[in-house]
């Protein structure tokens, strides 16, 4: 039997699976789409992995790694449908899913409230038409969201088990101050502040008293 977490999983894996495949094959092709295929398909004729072309043309106005997925998954299934070519991004959209639902998992300690937030997520509309076209957007915001979302996860974990040892060291206090500048210039605050306060009232020890503690 699968235990209360897995099914959230597997609910939302078979949610996100019947989002994407209902419209990934009847999408129109855009111009975005267009040129990354035509990338792909020039990459493989041509085994110019670097130097991705279209219409023989040097293009490097985009990164080239959805354009490398594109071409492997031809070469994989040596097919040039447009719903085939549109799997990596929407296993990209899965896998962000997913993670967010762990990491609300981590943050809130509330399995319904992270089951929600992921549900929100896949079923936004941008969300569902990101994952059914083939282009480079939705890999700038997997990483940027996931990104973001572990470094609040560090911050809360490591500030949280600084307060409950009750001591911190110039080591620690120099690594988590650059990533508090580094959030509140992302536009951080709330809970993160409240904790970071609280770590720059604690006892500053030697470092090597510290790693004995831990």
């Amino acid at each position: 039997m699968f235990s209360t977490r897995r099914k959230d999983i597997f609910v939302l894996v078979v949610l996100s699976l019947f989002a994407y495949l209902s419209i990934i094959a009847i999408r129109e092709i855009d111009s975005a789409e267009a040129r990354n295929f035509i990338a792909a398909r020039e990459m493989l004729e041509n085994s110019s992995w670097w130097s991705p072309t279209v219409n023989g043309h040097f293009y490097f106005e985009n990164p080239p790694l959805p354009t490398w997925l594109t071409a492997i998954v031809m070469m994989i299934t040596r097919s040039h449908s447009e719903a085939i070519l549109r799997i990596p991004n929407m296993l990209c959209c899965i896998f962000t899913i997913l993670f967010l639902y762990r990491s609300m998992i981590r943050i809130k300690k509330d399995r319904l409230f992270a089951f929600l937030c992921s549900f929100v997520l896949l079923t936004t509309f941008m969300f569902i038409k990101l994952g059914a076209e083939n282009t480079w957007d939705i890999y700038t915001y997997t990483f940027a969201f996931c990104a973001s979302l572990s470094l609040y996860i560090y911050m809360q974990e490591n500030l949280k088990k600084a307060i409950r040892r009750g001591n911190t060291d110039q080591h620690e206090i120099e690594e988590l101050s650059r990533l508090y500048e580094s959030y509140v210039e992302l536009g951080g605050n709330g809970a993160i502040k409240v904790l970071y306060e609280k770590f720059l009232a604690l006892e500053i020890v030697e470092e090597n008293t510290n790693a004995t503690n831990q």
